[in-house]
């Protein structure tokens, strides 16, 4: 019966709301294909943590083919038990996170198909790699420039909040809860498994949401809700009383040119919000109660991100923005991106104010563009996101933070976390490695990307960078670009040929190393028989002379380029030499010796490995004991203050 009524209730809401306000309108033009358009009606019980769903999926082919099978997502049956692809890539954890008792139902879940339709006719199935992928038979041949609309009915089971997804105690973050149409182009559909190292890939639409909930729960979402005017007030409100249940409400949102629809929920007892506007993006912001004190610095990151992505790339052209601070017993669906909606958490308590709130908003924020606009295929190229993000993040941060941490005696640059992480594991995997065939994911995706392009910004010039940035984007967005793409588009800005560039270091795994190997005096002498007289060889007395300089340089990497080396000589003259690199090793003399050496003194090369052995002087520097003290006593103040006790 429960069932029945459910089904009923998903039947009316159509009739019953819809008909009573108009979508907005985002654009007067499409900015994106819109391929994929979905209506969706979403019946949520928290207590379940179920939601009941029906939708109309408009699909076109956009490609040269005909196509009789359609596949779809079902990302949550990744969660399903422990034999998917997922589970056993990852073994139940991921970024630290681990899911809930195995042996607890409710720490698993699934995406349900009940029926799916194509002009009244129903439609059968089978899975792919696993049941995080349903391929639909469809009835006929769907031609290419052919409009298709499917209707889907299905049940999600949330898992218990783990890798992007699921319920906690008083919370639900609902991402890839609805079957999701994979990416048709030229003649081949592109619709992965759900694997442990990879995200996403979908074409964009538009989208028309429905989600039922119990009163009293908010919702931040993706898109933008369509507000009611209450009667009674005469106030606008964000959710729509339910025609059926004066128990419930609805959220009626919609969205335009974007390709995923996320929503987290939560009682608005136990969340606070603040709204304002920048920059003509009206922003939202969930946050814990207990976080009050740190909000100023998300405004702060989410204005910073909007203005320098608007400066470097375009304008952000939504209207809106959300962003959510997850519960502590969520942190699982914390640092993720999802269209016009990011998940950036934060603590309660930050003494020494690190950065992490900043860094965690503008990183998810930059996905804005990185994965939200400029769609590239998260499965197979990841980098394209998470790297080029990282990128954006590390410019970020140095542009108006000044670095991670900025104090008089200590400093880390904005891309401090990148670089260590990338001299921990240089050679890793290509960048062009499949997310879910890299041994070194988080380095080939993120770190190492963001270093290559601060190595190509080194190469190209600051000012070429920049407009290679802002042309790849703009030309770039709400399309489905490739590594190619980006190149092409370097090499038209640039006038160079990038093929030696893209084969050392987006291609290979080898690494840019070079290093001082020795540094000597050599005592040279005059003197001994003279043997070029006409008449009688004469022997001349033994003299030292002034003592000379040798310095020897190795190339320990795989990567060949020139690198320059700089000397400071005993006589106070400084000179600069440059070496080819194609020998493993060299020496260089010079008429004094060496009193300081150091390779790549420009900063030719951010991506050079271990810098400590590109440096060279006769002792190392010493300090005298007022320095150490007012270090030791700045410790101790930072931490006295940390505790409350200053």
């Amino acid at each position: 019966m429960k069932q029945l009524f459910c089904r009923l209730l998903l039947g009316l809401l159509p009739l019953t709301l819809w008909g009573q306000a108009s979508n907005p309108v985002w654009f007067k033009a499409p900015l994106a294909p819109r391929l994929a358009n979905y209506e969706i009606e979403a019946y949520v019980t928290p207590e379940e943590h179920t939601l009941k769903g029906s939708l109309k999926l408009t699909w076109k082919n956009a490609g040269t083919q005909a196509t009789t099978k359609m596949p779809l997502h079902l990302y949550l049956n990744a969660f399903k038990g422990p034999n998917s692809i997922f589970m056993r890539e990852g073994g139940g954890s991921l970024r630290g996170d681990r899911m809930g008792d195995e042996n607890d139902q409710s720490s698993w879940g699934y995406c349900r198909i009940e029926s799916i339709r194509l002009e009244g006719r129903s439609l059968q199935g089978s899975y792919g790699e696993d049941e995080s992928v349903y391929w639909v038979n469809l009835t006929r041949a769907v031609s290419p420039g052919e409009t298709v609309t499917l209707e889907i009915e299905w049940v999600s089971q949330f898992p218990r909040v783990f890798a992007r997804t699921g319920w906690s105690d008083g919370f639900l973050m609902a991402a890839q809860w609805f079957p999701k149409v994979g990416v048709y182009q030229g003649s081949q559909w592109t619709c992965d498994a759900h694997h442990a190292n990879t995200e996403f890939f979908s074409d964009f639409g538009t989208y028309a949401v429905n989600v039922n909930v119990p009163r009293g729960f908010w919702l931040a979402h993706s898109g933008e809700a369509i507000t009611y005017i209450d009667p009674a007030d005469g106030l606008k409100k964000d959710a729509w009383p339910d025609p059926l249940d004066d128990k419930r409400m609805i959220y009626k949102l919609y969205a335009e040119d974007i390709h995923d629809f996320a929503f987290a929920m939560k009682s608005n007892l136990d969340w606070k919000r603040r709204d304002f506007t920048y920059r003509g993006v009206r922003v939202s912001l969930f946050y814990e109660p207990s976080h009050h004190l740190m909000i100023d610095r998300h405004v702060a990151a989410i204005e910073t991100s909007l203005r320098l992505a608007e400066e470097w790339y375009f304008k952000y052209p939504y209207p809106v923005l959300t962003v959510v601070d997850p519960p502590a017993n969520a942190s699982g669906a914390d640092g993720m991106e999802y269209p016009t909606l990011i998940m950036a958490g934060t603590s309660a308590f930050d003494p020494f104010n690190f950065r992490i709130p900043e860094v965690v908003t503008v990183h998810e924020f930059g996905h804005q563009y990185f994965y939200g606009m400029l769609a590239s295929d998260e499965v197979n190229e990841p980098w394209l996101d998470e790297g080029f993000t990282s990128y954006f993040e590390s410019k970020v941060m140095q542009r108006h933070y000044s670095g991670l941490l900025n104090s008089r005696r200590f400093q880390l640059p904005g891309n401090f976390s990148s670089l260590m992480s990338y001299l921990m594991t240089p050679n890793s995997d290509p960048l062009t490695r499949k997310g879910y065939e890299s041994a070194t994911y988080g380095n080939t995706a993120y770190t190492k990307p963001d270093m290559v392009l601060q190595q190509l910004e080194a190469r190209l010039g600051h000012q070429t960078m920049s407009q290679v940035m802002m042309t790849y984007t703009r030309e770039m967005a709400f399309k489905h670009p490739t590594h190619l793409d980006f190149k092409r588009i370097a090499e038209r800005i640039s006038g160079r040929n990038l093929d030696s560039f893209w084969s050392d270091y987006v291609m290979g795994t080898g690494i840019l190393d070079y290093q001082i190997e020795e540094v000597s005096v050599l005592n040279t002498q005059e003197g001994g028989w003279d043997i070029n007289q006409k008449l009688e060889a004469e022997f001349e007395p033994i003299t030292t002379l002034m003592p000379q300089g040798r310095i020897k340089l190795q190339r320990r990497g795989e990567i060949v380029s020139p690198i320059t080396l700089w000397v400071r000589l005993s006589t106070g003259e400084e000179r600069k030499v440059r070496w080819d690199g194609k020998d493993r090793w060299v020496h260089f003399d010079f008429p004094a010796p060496i009193v300081q050496a150091q390779l790549d003194p420009d900063f030719e090369y951010p991506i050079l490995n271990n810098r400590l052995y590109a440096s060279w002087s006769p002792k190392a520097p010493t300090r005298g004991i007022a320095y150490w003290a007012h270090m030791v006593m700045s410790f101790l103040t930072y931490s006295l203050q940390g505790i409350g006790l200053l």
